[in-house]
């Protein structure tokens, strides 16, 4: 998958730690997710996404940008 996960959280303008306390994963696993050294499955990064434009963190138009990167 060439989804930048780094990239999308810093369009959400959150930091790892705010990232990572919002979604209630560990900090270590957004870092490891945005140096490339794990990947989340496709379907969770559509949720992820879909939760933070409900969170208001992102717009409509982020979210079909960053559905069609995953595709």
């Amino acid at each position: 998958m060439g989804f930048n996960f780094k990239n999308f959280r810093e369009k959400t303008g959150l930091s790892r730690k705010e990232f990572s306390e919002i979604l209630e994963i560990p900090y270590r696993t957004v870092e490891d997710w945005e140096n490339g050294k794990s990947n989340p499955v496709k379907y969770l990064v559509k949720l992820i996404i879909k939760d933070m434009f409900n969170r208001k963190y992102i717009s409509a138009n982020d979210v079909a940008e960053f559905f069609n990167e995953i595709d």
